[in-house]
């Protein structure tokens, strides 16, 4: 996906259907999902928020998007709001495209909210 389609998303308009994986990132994706992965996942989650409100990493299947563009996950507990998000972005410099919280039927690990935000 270019990033002129990329950014018609954001934290108000999410997608309402899955965005395409690489095949290879499908298979493993799919791996992921038919085994323990999620509730494994969720634990390790659970640990590295701890006391933090935020945890953000790379993803582990991310979109077929292109470069330069990256596709990392924005991990939180309790609830959140869109300028919360902007500010941490930016106190963390990471200079993002947008970002999103994909509907509760298109997440794979639905127990840990989550966002997934393109940067470079």
């Amino acid at each position: 996906m270019d990033i002129s389609r990329l950014i018609k998303f954001n934290y108000r308009n999410p997608p309402t259907s899955n965005i395409p994986r690489t095949s290879a990132v499908r298979s493993a994706y799919d791996a992921f999902i038919k085994t323990d992965g999620p509730d494994k996942f969720k634990l390790f989650l659970e640990t590295k928020l701890g006391e933090s409100k935020f945890y953000f990493c790379k993803n582990n299947f991310p979109y077929n998007i292109e470069e330069p563009i990256k596709h990392s996950c924005l991990w939180y507990k309790g609830t959140t709001d869109e300028q919360e998000i902007v500010d941490f972005l930016n106190e963390n410099n990471i200079n993002y495209v947008t970002f999103f919280e994909n509907p509760l039927h298109l997440k794979s690990v639905k127990d840990v909210n989550h966002l997934h935000v393109f940067h470079y």
